[in-house]
């Protein structure tokens, strides 16, 4: 997709928003700001450039980046890494003027987390927002030294309130005495003392980043009903499981960890099942309640296993994806980045749409729904990258393009749903940029704007369709069909084919 001429930090924040970028980046930052530095160099963008691109970059995406990689890059002693430690806070600093001292803080570290190790960095850290407060607060304290000073303090205080390791907890009287002539060789007022003490001791300062694993949970109350989860137990319970059958994954290996003994029928167990495939791995964590168990409700979760740097590739996900789809029970996607929650999301809701009952079973709503229009374009669009990949002539293959062009991307009261995409933009009423394109181009040119309509049509027709029975029903008979036609034998192929029709 190209880029606007002369973007603005935050037209390019936008463009650089990627999976690409926020993977390699949560594997090492130094990986991920090499691709944002080619990015920006493509756009003649000059070193002070970057770095400014940079720090809005980490500023505008904390939510999605790893906060222990960010803290490292932007607090290392390298001119780069110190340069865009000053205009990140710099950029954010805005969100400091006029606030209390407390409150800044709190927000730096939020959009920043400390994420500790060396002094050195952690010093060069705190310095940063207190250069920037003092800046944006001129009043509330008498220089940056002081609230260098102060943020220490704050954060010593924090960690003497909050850890238990800690009995005697500082008073009042014993912070004011820690600060005496602290304020460029004067006292703190009282009140501004009093103010940083109490929020403190109410409401902890979070240091450290968010710490949320990945994770598929399926919904306890459904899975003892679950024809899947109900086949892994039953395996769990044997000397010589085959679990490999029972997850039905194809080409996926499963081995187990934690195996129920036999007094679980009693006192409950937990196993974990490790499935690995191509390469990725997943793990099945699976309790089964016992006669004597507090908790009587099973409970069933997934996780993508973490590869390099903790990050976890799409290829687990994907994994993931596949063998949560096989259960019938809802489940709930958990990440600490949005964008890898939504990516496994996508991937599980993927996997239902590749039965073919579900498929048209969602085709026949979506219709319903009013997004013939979107379902339409899809196809046509397969359709074209069909005969790029057969060698179709090239004029036939522009003539195609066209027509998809005006039928979808260009305004018209014939089809009220419009692909609302950038992409579109680009091609709107310009024949000749289609025309210009080679077969390669093309199909990219119509991926960007397919993808789209394919978000769309996964957070809000999807999702509501997941909720309908006949989504249920379908996913069951999917689910059945495939376990009957693992018992039959290889050979009794028409036996099969009835099978698949009956359900």
């Amino acid at each position: 997709m190209p880029y606007p001429i002369n973007p603005s930090p935050e037209d390019l924040n936008d463009q650089l928003a990627t999976t690409e970028i926020f993977d390699a980046f949560n594997k090492k930052a130094k990986t991920g700001i090499a691709l944002i530095k080619k990015t920006c160099g493509d756009l003649g963008l000059d070193e002070t450039q970057q770095r400014t691109q940079i720090a809005a970059f980490l500023l505008a995406h904390q939510s999605n980046l790893n906060g222990a990689e960010v803290f490292d890059y932007i607090s290392s002693n390298e001119p780069e890494n110190a340069e865009v430690l000053r205009s990140f806070a710099t950029q954010f600093g805005g969100q400091m003027a006029g606030q209390e001292f407390v409150p800044a803080l709190r927000g730096f570290v939020q959009a920043l987390p400390l994420a500790g190790g060396e002094a050195q960095k952690i010093d060069r850290y705190v310095k940063a927002f207190a250069e920037e407060y003092a800046r944006r607060n001129p009043t509330k304290l008498a220089n940056s030294d002081a609230a260098y000073t102060m943020a220490f303090s704050t954060i010593m205080l924090n960690t003497d309130a909050h850890s238990i390791g800690v009995r005697d907890k500082m008073t009042f009287q014993q912070f004011i005495n820690n600060n005496k002539g602290m304020n460029n060789n004067g006292d703190f007022e009282q009140s501004f003392l009093k103010s940083i003490y109490d929020d403190i001791k109410q409401n902890e300062l979070k240091l450290k980043p968010r710490e949320v694993e990945s994770s598929y949970t399926l919904a306890p109350a459904s899975l003892s009903n679950d024809a899947l989860f109900s086949n892994i137990t039953k395996e769990l319970g044997k000397k010589t499981p085959n679990l490999k059958a029972a997850l039905g994954v194809d080409g996926a290996q499963a081995t187990i960890s934690n195996k129920k003994p036999w007094y679980g029928f009693l006192t409950g167990y937990k196993s974990t099942v490790t499935i690995t495939k191509d390469g990725n791995q997943v793990t099945l964590e699976v309790s089964k309640p016992g006669l004597f168990s507090k908790n009587k409700q099973p409970s069933a979760v997934l996780k993508p296993t973490p590869g390099e740097g903790g990050a976890i590739s799409q290829g687990s996900i994907d994994l993931a994806g596949q063998v949560v789809a096989k259960f019938e029970a809802p489940y709930v996607a958990k990440s600490p980045y949005p964008y890898q929650q939504k990516n496994m999301e996508r991937a599980a809701d993927s996997e239902n749409l590749k039965a073919e009952p579900i498929s048209k079973a969602f085709e026949k709503y979506a219709e319903k729904s009013g997004h013939s229009a979107e379902l339409s374009f899809l196809k046509e669009v397969e359709s074209l990258k069909e005969g790029i990949k057969n060698g179709k002539p090239v004029s036939e293959l522009q003539v195609q393009a066209y027509g998809i062009q005006q039928r979808y991307l260009v305004p018209s009261a014939d089809f009220p749903v419009r692909v609302d995409h950038q992409v579109a933009e680009k091609i709107d009423g310009k024949l000749q940029e289609i025309l210009d394109l080679d077969e390669k181009g093309m199909s990219t040119l119509f991926d960007d704007a397919a993808t789209e309509v394919k978000e769309k049509l996964q957070t809000g027709p999807m999702q509501k369709f997941k909720q309908t029975g006949e989504f249920q029903q379908q996913k069951k008979s999917v689910s059945e069909a495939t376990h009957l036609e693992k018992k039959l034998p290889g050979k009794e192929t028409s036996q099969k084919q009835s099978v698949k029709q009956s359900l």
